[in-house]
This record gives structure tokens, sequence and C-alpha cells, in this order.
């Protein structure tokens, strides 16, 4: 009785669950602010060598300094242009608004990404799940954390979730069993899909592979659906998309002399996870950089920035190093890639293989996010396995689907960072699917589906298949 009185305060359209979503994230950024980080000593980190210079990108974008970290250094190309350049306007405000500035549009990223969410889970799985689902989203703890450090996470997420979002809606219109968003022609449909694309590839490196393997899904299941038109959409998005991103691409070009479709520094990242899992012998976190050099055999840190190199002939010599270390040690690169998909939620995994690796704050990070995360997964398997047999199974399975799409990207070379940011993107179609344990009524009633949506039940109809047979099949009208 209580539990559904509780669930009755939650929003009930997308546009309250956005000011819920932008009001929780909103105070939760600012008490972090206020509480958090002086208690952790973090109350003067912003920007710097720990949030990866995209604030340093950012104020020199503004101040016609160019695509640099500092006035007068090479231009950067291991950073994606996305975020800095959202970024830039914010940081034409006085010092001491910065940080209110950024929470409050990391806020608002938050709002859209809980909005869209909602009400694709409430077109899924009905109203009750979706109230289920941002209640999921908004108690992630480590959220908060996030929406108040000048990093890419929150913009990325935003992004992915749009793609999803689109998607998952020409899908449902592929089964008829929704409109397609907004009652727009396909062309507008496919245009607002390719640029969705291209922005979320232009805030990671590792979206350049994750984007076109949801859009490939996407055409395959459509193929499955019988939609031709579907398959049109999701194949011209991915061509919008690489339209999108061709200029930067250019951009590189120019600076580089080099092919770097978004961001360079693959061979770097990759010896980083090296010395991360302890492949050069030691099981501690001295001298890190120093040892990732060492491996890449590069054998220099001086035009070392950020996580990066700033000279293109460094960072090509790193990429062959690893090329030929791939090639000479196979094994251990199927080593490494398993071990980073199980770090990836489950972070402890490191501090009990390498346990005197980091600090006791790392190790209760992580026991705190693994904990979290493997309750995550456990709903994600409930709602799987509670509704087996319903008619919108299917849907659970190919959220699965997506959420191994965009996390398997990362393994082969992209290692653990602090707070899993690398999961976030992730964390709505966690909650999306996880929120089924709870609750899942496939939405057939004015309540569960919006008022110019009408009913899955009346859209449906059951037709007998062959003759004298009981089968019964559902099919679209």
């Amino acid at each position: 009785m209580l539990g559904k009185r509780l669930e009755r305060l939650w929003p009930t359209t997308p546009r309250s669950a956005f000011v819920t979503a932008f009001a929780v994230s909103l105070l939760g950024g600012v008490a972090i602010n206020l509480l958090l980080a002086p208690f952790v000593g973090r109350v003067g980190s912003f920007g710097g060598l720990r949030h990866d210079g995209y604030w340093e990108l950012a104020t020199n974008v503004a101040q016609g300094n160019g695509y640099v970290f500092e006035a007068g250094d090479p231009p950067v190309f291991h950073r994606p242009p996305l975020v800095p350049a959202l970024f830039a306007p914010l940081t034409l405000l006085p010092a001491f608004l910065h940080r209110t500035a950024l929470v409050v549009m990391h806020s608002l990223m938050i709002g859209l990404t809980s909005a869209l969410m909602f009400d694709f889970t409430r077109r899924v799985f009905g109203g009750s799940a979706a109230r289920w689902s941002l209640a999921l989203l908004l108690g992630y703890p480590f959220l908060y954390w996030h929406v108040r450090n000048p990093m890419n996470v929150v913009i990325q997420t935003t992004c992915t979730t749009i793609v999803l979002y689109l998607l998952g809606r020409e899908l449902l219109a592929a089964c008829q069993r929704d409109k397609p968003v907004g009652n727009l022609a396909a062309p507008w449909r496919t245009v607002l899909l390719g640029l969705a694309a291209g922005a979320a590839i232009l805030t990671h490196g590792t979206m350049l592979l994750s984007v076109p393997v949801l859009l490939a899904a996407t055409g395959i299941i459509s193929l499955r659906l019988g939609s031709i038109r579907t398959l049109r959409i999701s194949l011209t998005a991915g061509l919008i998309a690489l339209l999108t991103v061709a200029p930067w691409t250019y951009r590189n070009w120019c600076v580089s002399g080099r092919f770097i479709p978004v961001v360079g520094g693959a061979g770097l990242q990759y010896y980083f996870g090296h010395v991360h899992w302890g492949f050069d012998g030691r099981d501690d976190s001295r001298q890190q950089w120093a040892r990732v050099i060492a491996a890449s055999e590069v054998g220099t840190t001086e035009m070392l920035k950020f996580c990066g190199y700033t000279d293109p002939a460094l960072d090509a010599m790193a990429n062959r190093r690893m090329v030929q270390d791939v090639q000479s040690h196979p094994g251990r690169f199927v080593k490494r890639a398993a071990l980073n998909a199980v770090e990836f939620y489950l972070p402890i995994v490191h501090d009990v293989l390498l346990p005197n690796w980091g600090t006791w704050r790392n190790h209760v990070e992580h026991v705190l996010q693994s904990t979290w995360h493997l309750g995550l997964l456990a709903l994600v398997g409930a709602g799987l396995w509670r509704n087996r047999r319903s008619r919108a199974a299917s849907a659970g399975w190919i959220a699965v689907g997506a959420i191994v799409g965009l996390s398997a990207c990362y393994c082969p070379f992209v290692t653990c960072i602090t707070l899993c940011q690398y999961c976030l993107p992730t964390l709505p179609v966690l909650a999306f699917v996880g929120a089924t344990a709870f609750s899942c009524r496939p939405a057939v009633n004015s309540e569960d589906v919006p008022v110019d949506q009408e009913p899955v039940s009346e859209r449906f109809r059951r037709r007998r298949v062959g003759s004298g047979q009981g089968q019964v099949a559902l099919t679209a009208k």
C-alpha cells in the first residue's frame, strides 16, 4: 500500500519527468559542491588533468586561441569537439559562476535524458514501469558527481539516449505499435536521427564504433519486421552522421597529416591499459605514465598533455607499437579485453587482482560502485525472467543488445577510469529494462500511453495460422 502511494507521487508525463530530474540533479550537484566535495578534499578540483582538459579547450576556443589546451600549444587531436564547444559559452562567465553554470547545463541534460527514457519506457512497458525507470536512473548516486565535473560523460549520455530513443521509436513504428516521432515525415526523422548520431560520435571516440553498431542492428531488426522504410532510415541516417563528422575529420587531417575520424590516442590508451592490468610486471600505480611511455617504447613524455600526445608523429608511433603488440601477444589482448569487460561494471575486480593499486578511498568507491551495478544487473535479469513470456519481452532483449553494443566497443582498448564514467551512457538502458522487475504492463489503455496514441490492443488483432492448427499469432492490421 505504501509503495503504491509513493509510486503515485512520481511523475506521470515526460514533461514532469524532465522537471523532476532537472530539480533532483541540480540539488544533487549543488549539495556535492557544498557538502561532499569539501569532505573528500575535492572542493577546488575544477578542470586540469583530473578532468581531461575539456574546460581548458573550451576556454581557449572562447578566447579565440583555437582548439588548444593553452595559447601557443599545438592543435589538439585527441579530444572530441562537441563538449568543449558546449562548454565554451560558460567559460565567459565570472570564474565563481563556472561550477554553478556547469551544474545547471548538466542538469538540463539529465532532465532531457530522463524525459526520453520515461516516455519510451511508458510506450513499451506502461506508466508504472516508466516511473520505476526514473527512480532507478535518479537513484544512481554517482550520477551527481558527474554533474559537477567538466567532463564529456553527461553530454555523451544525453546524445546516446537521443539516438536510442529515435531508433526505438522507429522500431515501434515499424511494427505499428506507435506513431513516428512527432508525426514527422520519414525524411525529417532521418535527418534528426543522423544529426543525433553525428553528435553522439563527436562526444567520444568509441562512439564511432558504437553508433554504427546500433544503426546496423536496427536495420537488421527492421528486416526481420519487414520494414524496408526503417532500414532506409537507418542507412541514410548513418550517411548523414558520416557527413556530420566529416568536417572534423578533415580538420584533423589538416593539423596532423593523418586520417583521424574523431580522436587520436588509441595507442597510448592501449598501453595505459597495459600498465593498468600489471602486464609490465608491477601491481602499483607509482610512476604510471612513465611506465606507459616505457611500454609503448615511444621514449618521451615531453609532448604528452592531458593523457595524449600533441605531436602527431609520436601518436602514430604509439599506434604502430600497439598493432605490433596485438599481433605478437593475441592471447594477452583477449585477456585484457575480457578484464576490461568485467571491470566495466565491477571495478572491484581490479582491486582484487592488484590490491596495491590505488588508495583506500579508491577501494571504497569501487566497492560501492560494484555493489550498485550488481544490483542494477540483477534487476535487469529479474525483469527479463519475469517478462519472458510477455509480448514485450523482445524489447528487453533488444535493450540488452544495445547495452552490449555500447559497452563492447570500449573493452579492447579503453580501460576503466574514475567513477565508472564509461558505463554512464548505458544507465538509462539499464533502468529501462530493470524497471520491468517491478512492473511490466505493456501499454494497453489510455492511462499508460499518450492521449494521442491509439492503444496497442486496438491496433492488433489475432488471427489463426494454418488450417486446423490452434496456433495464434499477433500481427499488425
